[in-house]
C-alpha cells in the first residue's frame, strides 16, 4: 500500500494548507506591548509578508468564514473583545457586564472606537451586523452559530420578521446588549470570531452585491486597513490610524500573498520575498521550522443523498461508510501526501479542544474525559471488507455494479496529491471507484454548498474552544448541511446540548452525538493536521493560536 502511495507523488512535492480555522501555541504576550521592538530612533518601515493557499472567496465578515479569509479578517476587523494567547481582552467594548444567571451580556463600546474613515463606531454598528447574519435575505452559511441569541433561530427561519424578538439590542449608541436563550459558556470568547464584527449599513447598502469583493467597498474597524487587493495574487493591509491602539501596532504593513503551492513559498521565502510560509514534507529536514496546530480536522465528507440515486443509496447506508472508514490507512496516507508531525485522526473532536462538565465551572480536556477510537490509524481490511458486504447486500449492488463517485478537489496540488492518494487506496482495498474533478477554491466552496459532489476532502476548525463547534455542522437545519445529513436522533442531542443548562448532560450528550455521527455518518476522519513552517528569525511575537490558526502579526517584534 505505502510503495503505492508513495508512486502516487513520485513527481509531486507539495503540502496540504486547511480550509477553515486554526491552531496552537501562540507567542504573544499576554499583555500589550508598549513599543515595537525596534532600536531607538529606528523610522524605517516595518513589514511581514505570509502566504496563504487560496484566494479569499469575500471579504465579507457576515458571508464566509474560510480560513483564507481569517488571515487578512483577524487584521483588519474587530470584534466587541479580541482574543490573544488564549487570554480575552476588551476590543471594541472597553467593558462589558454578565448577569447572574448567565443570559445577559451587555457590552460598553469604547468612546474612541471609529471606522477606518474616521466615522464613529457605534453599537448599532453591531446590532446591524448581527441582523445581517440572521436575515434569510443574505444567506449567511453559518447563521446558525448565533441560534444561541434569543430569537435568533426564528428570525433566521424566517418564522418571524419582527426584530425586536431577536435578543441583541444596542440601548443607545455606545452600549448593545445580547440575550441568550441558555448559558453558553463559552460566548465571550465567541465574540472575537470575524461572523460578529461591527458592520457599516451604508456601505453594505452602496455596494450591493459587489460587498466585500474589493477593497474599496469597505470600512475597517481593526489594526489594519485592506489597502489593495489583487486577486488570486496579493493583499496588502496598511495600519488604520483611527485604531483605538494605533499606537501599540508594532507592524506597519503587512503583505498577504496567495501562493497555491507550498514550495513556491518556501523559494520565496529563500529569496527574501515572504517572512513566513508554510513547508511541504520534503524540505523539512533542510530548514529550521516551527510547528504548530492549525486547529484542522480533516475528514472525507459524503453527500448523504449522493449525486444520483444510485450513488446516494451507498453514501446514505452506514455500513459502506463504515467500509471506508476501516479501508483507509490514515499512517500511510499522512506519510505519503504531509509526512510532517501530523496526526492520525481516530475520531472526530480534535484533541486539544476542552469542555465544562462539572459543577464548578472549570475546564476538561473533552477528548481525555470521553475517549473514542471510531476508526484504527492503519486500515483493518478485513473489517471493512465485512462492513463492504453488508452495504452491498442491504443495497443490492455487487462489487461489479457499484456506480463510480464523483470527488470534488480543491485546485492546488496538494490537494489533488491526497485526492489520487484516497482514490488508490479505496479502488485498491475496497474496489470503490472515484472520479477527481478539481476546481478552483472558489467553486469548490459553492459545489459543497450546494451539494452537488458525492465525495470530498474537507477540513475544519474550532471557532471557539468547546466541541460543540465542530458537532453543530451536522445538524439538521433549512437547507441541509454541507453533508445533506439528516439524522433525527443526532439533532435532538445537539439540541439538548444547546440548551441545558447541567453542565455533565451537556458533555454527555455531545459524546453520544459523537459516536452515532461516527457510527456510519456521513463523514469519516482522516488527520489531525499539525503545521510546519518557517520565520524570519528576526521577528518574533506573532501569535498562532489553535482557534483562528491564522498569524496574528499587530504586535510582532523587530530585530
Amino acid at each position: 500500500m505505502k510503495k503505492r502511495l508513495l508512486a502516487i507523488i513520485a513527481g509531486l512535492m507539495a503540502v496540504c494548507m486547511m480550509l477553515s480555522a486554526c491552531a496552537p501555541v501562540g507567542s504573544n504576550n499576554t499583555e500589550e506591548p508598549s513599543g515595537d521592538g525596534t532600536e531607538t530612533g529606528d523610522t524605517s518601515e516595518k513589514v511581514i509578508r505570509f502566504s496563504i493557499a487560496a484566494e479569499p472567496p469575500t471579504m465579507d465578515p457576515q458571508i464566509k468564514t474560510a480560513s483564507p479569509m481569517a488571515a487578512v479578517a483577524t487584521h483588519v476587523y474587530e470584534g466587541l473583545v479580541r482574543v490573544f494567547d488564549g487570554e480575552i481582552k476588551p476590543g471594541m467594548a472597553e467593558s462589558w457586564e454578565i448577569s447572574e444567571d448567565g443570559l445577559t451580556y451587555t457590552f460598553h463600546i469604547r468612546d474612541e472606537a471609529k471606522w477606518s474613515d474616521g466615522q464613529k463606531l457605534t453599537a448599532n454598528d453591531f446590532e446591524y451586523a448581527f441582523h445581517r447574519l440572521l436575515d434569510p435575505a443574505v444567506g449567511s452559511e453559518f447563521a446558525y452559530l448565533a441560534y444561541d441569541i434569543v430569537g435568533a433561530e426564528d428570525f433566521n427561519a424566517g418564522t418571524t420578521t419582527d426584530w425586536s424578538t431577536v435578543g441583541v439590542k444596542a440601548t443607545d449608541e455606545q452600549t448593545l446588549v445580547i440575550t441568550l436563550r441558555n448559558p453558553v459558556s463559552y460566548f465571550l470568547s465567541f465574540m472575537d470570531f470575524t461572523l460578529y464584527s461591527p458592520t457599516r449599513q451604508d456601505m453594505v447598502e452602496a455596494a450591493g452585491a459587489s460587498y466585500g469583493s474589493e477593497a474599496e467597498y469597505q470600512a475597517y474597524n481593526g489594526p489594519y486597513v485592506l489597502e489593495s487587493w489583487e486577486h488570486d495574487s496579493k493583499l496588502v493591509l496598511v495600519k488604520n490610524p483611527e485604531y483605538w491602539d494605533a499606537e501599540n501596532i508594532t507592524t506597519d504593513r503587512i503583505e498577504v500573498y496567495v501562493v497555491l503551492d507550498a514550495n513556491t513559498g518556501v523559494a520565496m521565502y529563500d529569496a527574501g520575498d515572504l517572512d513566513i510560509t508554510d513547508v511541504p514534507k520534503d524540505l523539512i529536514p533542510a530548514y529550521d521550522t516551527k510547528v504548530f496546530s492549525d486547529g484542522g480536522e480533516y475528514f472525507i465528507m459524503a453527500n448523504w443523498h449522493g449525486m444520483t440515486e444510485e450513488t446516494g443509496k451507498l453514501l446514505s447506508n452506514p455500513n459502506f461508510m463504515k467500509a471506508i472508514g476501516y479501508g483507509i490507512d490514515r499512517t500511510a496516507f499522512i506519510a505519503a501526501t504531509l509526512g510532517d508531525a501530523t496526526q492520525p485522526a481516530t475520531r472526530y473532536n480534535l484533541p486539544l479542544l476542552n469542555i465544562i462538565d462539572n459543577a464548578e465551572g472549570k475546564q476538561v480536556n473533552f477528548n481525555e474525559n470521553y475517549p473514542l477510537e471510531a476508526y484504527p490509524a492503519t486500515a483493518d481490511l478485513e473489517k471493512a471488507q465485512e462492513y463492504l458486504d453488508l452495504a452491498l447486500e442491504e443495497t443490492g449492488f455487487t462489487r461489479e455494479t457499484m456506480p463510480t463517485f464523483v470527488y470534488a478537489c480543491r485546485d492546488a496540488d496538494s490537494n489533488r496529491l491526497m485526492a489520487e492518494a484516497l482514490q488508490d487506496m479505496l479502488k485498491t482495498n475496497l474496489g470503490i471507484n472515484i472520479d477527481i474533478q478539481q476546481m478552483e477554491y472558489k467553486q469548490w466552496l459553492e459545489i459543497i454548498n450546494q451539494h452537488e459532489y458525492d465525495l470530498t476532502l474537507y477540513g475544519w476548525g474550532p471557532d471557539y474552544d468547546d466541541p460543540m463547534t465542530y458537532m453543530d455542522l451536522w445538524m439538521q437545519k433549512p437547507g441541509g448541511n454541507m453533508a445533506n445529513y439528516d439524522n433525527p436522533e443526532y439533532t435532538e442531542l445537539i439540541e439538548f446540548a444547546k440548551n441545558t443548562t447541567d453542565a455533565k448532560a451537556r458533555a454527555d450528550a455531545l459524546y453520544e452525538a459523537e459516536q452515532i455521527l461516527l457510527d456510519g455518518g456521513p463523514i469519516v476522519p482522516v488527520y489531525f493536521k499539525y503545521v510546519a513552517y518557517v520565520q524570519n528569525p528576526d521577528i518574533g511575537n506573532i501569535d498562532r493560536p489553535f482557534i483562528g490558526g491564522q498569524p496574528k502579526c499587530m504586535y510582532a517584534t523587530f530585530n
